[in-house]
């Protein structure tokens, strides 16, 4: 029999969702094309909603409305279409305030049966867990996946050293798509654009230049004062509180799905998140969090990890990490009994 939820999809773009200080950011809904109210799936990321990420094994929309679920991608505060201004850590205290209200509009749409799950990977994990922290009462399960738990274990520091090579690629790398606001001429734009990618591209070779705000794309850029800061504040724990867990965990209510990979920046923080959500979740259901470790790399989940080719069977999309993910919001979210919460808690490849 066919089901009439594979023949069609609707799909609005650049929803407007307005946040309590007057700041609009947008979203695109996918549902499906037939009277009803369903789940929401809502991934919030500052990579531009409108662009398919790298990390396809992860990210099925189709399949997810096709599986009756409404998916809605929004650009977060100061991103492509959204309005506002993005900095790390300044954006990163607003995160929470905004996931939970977004989370509130999304459970109030007509279309909606008010039930949300959250899914997305890195600084959509870090989204995620902001968040839970705020407890949003519609919110059922969440899937975070290649997330830190501590900004010093892989985010900002690491074993005590400053993340200088990722913090100036990643932060650098963000400004790519908000040249489209600095410049309204679009040559203006294009010179800007050769420049910037050439900054960026420098990062490669040997910084040499002391101090660092000296090296000339720090100079040209606004990274320079952001990594010239933490430099200076040094492993200041109430500064990067926003984008920690530790100590938390007893205040999260909702059960997670953790997905991480053995080569991945991010994996102690992963196995950290799963271990205290099992140990300190602040609900029987939190504490019921499992944990899936693949041989993959942050923004490569397929089967090979630099010159190492584990087989097919270890390509994410062959494990079929959504199909995962959809097992475990149709269990939460639906009221499913599929057998998922009696499995093993961790599951490794």
């Amino acid at each position: 029999m066919t089901n009439p939820l594979e023949k069609q999809m609707i799909a609005e773009f650049n929803v407007p969702v307005e946040m309590r200080d007057g700041i609009v950011l947008r979203a695109n809904i996918y549902r499906p094309n037939q009277e009803g109210k369903w789940p929401v799936l809502l991934n919030r990321h500052p990579y531009n909603k409108d662009v398919p990420p790298i990390s396809f094994g992860l990210y099925d929309i189709s399949r997810a409305v096709r599986q009756g679920y409404v998916v809605i991608v929004q650009d977060t505060r100061g991103r492509s279409a959204s309005e506002g201004e993005w900095e790390l850590i300044s954006t990163s205290i607003q995160e929470a305030s905004d996931t939970f209200e977004t989370i509130h509009w999304a459970s109030k749409l007509p279309f909606s049966n008010g039930e949300v799950g959250l899914f997305g990977e890195s600084y959509s994990a870090f989204v995620q867990w902001a968040g839970m922290l705020q407890n949003p009462r519609e919110l059922k399960a969440a899937t975070p996946s290649f997330s830190w738990s501590d900004p010093f274990d892989g985010l900002m520091y690491r074993g005590g050293a400053l993340e200088l090579g990722f913090l100036s690629y990643w932060q650098l790398g963000m400004y790519l798509d908000t040249l489209s606001r600095l410049y309204s001429d679009e040559q203006e734009r294009a010179i800007a654009l050769a420049q910037l990618i050439s900054d960026i591209d420098q990062l490669k070779t040997e910084i040499k230049a002391l101090p660092l705000k000296n090296f000339a794309p720090f100079a040209r850029n606004k990274v320079a004062p952001l990594i010239l800061e933490h430099f200076e504040r040094g492993m200041d724990q109430d500064y990067l509180d926003a984008l920690s867990l530790k100590g938390k965990y007893d205040k999260l209510t909702v059960p997670t799905l953790n997905i991480a990979g053995w080569y991945d920046i991010f994996l102690q923080g992963t196995i950290e998140n799963f271990l205290q959500m099992r140990n300190k979740g602040g609900s029987p259901e939190a504490r019921q969090s499992k944990l899936v470790i693949g041989p993959w790399m942050h923004l490569d989940h397929s089967h090979q990890a630099g010159e190492i080719n584990f087989g097919l069977a270890a390509n994410s999309a062959v494990v079929d990490l959504v199909g995962l993910k959809l097992r475990w919001f149709d269990h939460f979210l639906k009221g499913k009994d599929i057998g998922i919460i009696s499995e093993a808690p961790i599951k490794l490849l």
